[in-house]
């Protein structure tokens, strides 16, 4: 028998209340290639504090940057106070820091909040990947990701929502949890017909493998594409999921895509984050998030 394949959703939760930062004025927009590593998730290069690069996943679905703890002390970085990491498996303190300069291709933002994390469990990237650059610094900029030609481009200017036509998608930048507003969650709104007639708010998360659904408890489900779901196992931050993923058409706005990578997985709830699971921005040919005006273009593969 087969080993069920393995997914990894590094995206977490970092309740974090104070994150105040500021763009490095020496340059406004830049274009990076991504490192070459298997797989649909955005590796690009990082500089902290003047140090590296170090390579970095690029990820909108979590809320803040994170090092890894050897990264972290290599680099000196003082310790002032502990951050809440949360994913749908559990909730652990780490502690933070404020790096001077977060930087990529030389475009930079100062005094970013970051967080240390011992353990980044990543499967076979685990020893090569340093961190992961969060919301916290991407949502400072536009982002163009273009999965055709592998680049991903940062903006500090109004020259990519300028050049960009099609369907504005909204975005909201924020979301609720135990209570609480937290900032850097880009939340979009989409169907899985299989799955529900209702929308579904999904995180916006470029460090997924495939989208991802946490069930409401109590919440009935339709039929996972007639029964013909898979067992699979998802590995987030800080634990694995049982999950079952099937393929399935996702509406978005006025266009859908076919066969979309699902997953529902066990022991996941909404309850325990702030959405009803994680859309990937791999299935889209280029993908266009304006931070600026809260809106996305996409562009579909052929």
């Amino acid at each position: 028998m087969s080993r069920p394949h393995r997914y990894v959703l590094p995206f977490l939760i970092a309740l974090i209340f104070d994150t105040h930062s500021f763009f490095a004025e020496s340059l406004r927009t830049t274009t990076v290639s991504l490192r070459p590593y298997p797989g649909p998730l955005l590796v690009v290069p990082v500089k902290i504090n003047g140090s590296g690069p170090y390579d970095f996943i690029l990820d909108t679905g979590s809320t803040i940057t994170v090092l890894d703890g050897p990264l972290f002390r290599e680099l000196g970085l003082r310790s002032d106070g502990n951050a809440q990491l949360t994913s749908p498996v559990a909730t652990v303190a780490q502690f933070r820091a404020t790096a001077g300069e977060v930087s990529v291709n030389g475009l930079g933002v100062v005094n970013l909040r970051v967080a240390e994390m011992d353990t980044l469990r990543l499967g076979s990237m685990d020893r090569l990947v340093r961190g992961i650059l969060g919301e916290n610094f991407l949502d400072q900029f536009d982002l163009l990701i273009d999965n055709e030609h592998r680049q991903v481009t940062l903006d500090a200017t109004a020259e990519l929502a300028n050049s960009f036509d099609g369907e504005h998608l909204t975005v909201s930048p924020m979301s609720s949890f135990q209570g609480s507003f937290v900032a850097h969650r880009p939340i979009v709104s989409v169907i899985v017909p299989s799955y529900s007639c209702h929308p579904l708010r999904l995180l916006l998360d470029t460090g997924a493998a495939a989208l991802a659904i946490f069930p409401r408890e109590g919440t009935q489900r339709r039929a996972l594409n007639g029964g013909n779901a898979t067992a699979v196992q998802m590995t987030t931050l800080n634990g694995d999921l049982a999950c079952a993923t099937w393929r399935d058409k996702l509406h978005w706005g006025k266009s859908a895509v076919s066969w979309v990578d699902v997953l529902a997985c066990q022991g996941a709830t909404a309850e325990k984050v702030d959405n009803e699971g994680s859309l990937p921005t791999h299935i889209f040919k280029r993908i266009l998030v304006i931070h600026s005006e809260m809106y996305v273009v996409v562009n579909f593969w052929c």
